[in-house]
């Protein structure tokens, strides 16, 4: 938004797509490269086709709580005003009523935390960097 500028809903949903093309494409190419990498995002399900295709193992980290608390840590967090949060609560309640916030539909472990719970840390980056199998 600092390099582009902000505007409205739309144009936070267009930088938005842009982004994550980006961040596949430089998945792609460090995967290529045999690099390891740790991909961060608010995934949705349906659109794991690039991700699924990458040459890598994966462990997904599926963090969730209960409706009710992401829908007041979405509208209480400070992010800069370019993101529109706040005409994008009801798109986020649709987005887990409807399951498209479930884990991705990719192969490997999938490690669900429920975040209104404290999180071993290193029990947790134990598990996500121990060999397969």
């Amino acid at each position: 938004f600092d390099g582009l500028g902000a505007g409205d809903l739309a144009w936070s949903q267009r930088l938005g797509e842009a982004t994550y093309l980006v961040m596949l494409g430089l998945a792609e190419e460090s995967a290529a490269a045999g690099a390891g990498l740790v991909l961060e995002a608010n995934f949705s399900r349906g659109g794991e086709s690039r991700l699924a295709a990458l040459p890598a193992r994966f462990v997904q980290v599926h963090c969730s709580a209960p409706l009710e608390v992401l829908v007041e840590r979405y509208a209480s967090r400070e992010r800069h005003p370019g993101h529109v949060d706040s005409e994008r609560i009801d798109a986020l309640r649709d987005a887990v009523e409807t399951g498209r916030h479930e884990p991705l539909d990719l192969p490997g472990e999938t490690i669900r935390l429920d975040t209104t719970e404290p999180i071993d840390l290193d029990a947790l980056a134990e598990r996500v960097t121990a060999p397969p199998g």
